[in-house]
Formats: structure tokens, sequence, C-alpha cells
């Protein structure tokens, strides 16, 4: 999907963020546990980029991923937001994803995840599920 180049001067990691394959290993990495892991994240398609005034754009990926044990097929929703510079990345996390993270912690459905928030620091992203 080529950006508009808009977005790409507002956003200069957001290329990099809608690479697949380069993604793939970074929310393996950062979401669910790294390779060699129970879970196996085989697609993670960017799509939907959104940009919110002051709040970074926001992208979504629609992943694949395979549960090493059972063998199952599940599709989670990831969520990224790429901010231009890192003090915004780093406030957006204290102000909203911090307090969430806390009340969501010992959800069942999240067990998936090796962390269902987690910071991308060289795109300035944050990924959440």
């Amino acid at each position: 999907m080529p950006l508009p180049p808009h977005l790409l001067s507002g956003f200069p990691t957001l290329a990099a963020a809608f690479d697949e394959a380069a993604m793939r290993e970074r929310l393996q990495a950062a979401v669910f546990g790294g390779t060699g892991g129970r879970w196996t994240l085989e697609r993670c398609e960017p799509d939907r980029p959104l940009v919110a005034a002051g709040e970074g754009c926001t992208l979504q990926y629609e992943c694949r991923v395979r549960d090493a044990a059972a063998g199952e097929l599940y599709d989670p929703i990831v969520i990224g937001r790429v901010f231009a510079d890192a003090v915004s990345c780093a406030d957006y996390w204290q102000r909203k994803l911090a307090p969430l993270v806390q009340r969501v912690e010992k959800r069942a459905d999240l067990a998936t995840f090796a962390n269902p928030t987690a910071t991308i620091e060289p795109l300035r992203m944050l990924v959440h599920v």
C-alpha cells in the first residue's frame, strides 16, 4: 500500500511500520515472546493508517498466530501508533496505555501475548492488543 507523502513527512518511521516482513519480526519479539516460543506470528498485514491530531498515526495489523503446542490458529488484531518523536511516544504511554495495562494484566484472553503492550523504540511506536 503506497502511503501518502503527507503522512511520511509527519511520521518518518511510518514506512517501516508498513513493512510487513520487518514488522513480523518486531511484533514477534515485542508482543508474542520472541522466536522459538509457543506463539509464532505467521502474518501481520498493516492497514488503515489514521492520523489523530497530537496523538500520532494509528494503524492496525491483522495477524495470524500459530500455537505451537496445539497447532491452532488465532487471528488477533494488534494496534500500532507511530509518533513524530520519542517524547510524544513516552507521554502517550504514561497518559493512556500504562493505566490500561494495570487494569487488564490478569485477563485470560490476553494470555496469548507475552506483552499486550510494547514500545518499538527505533520506530517511535507503541503497539497493543
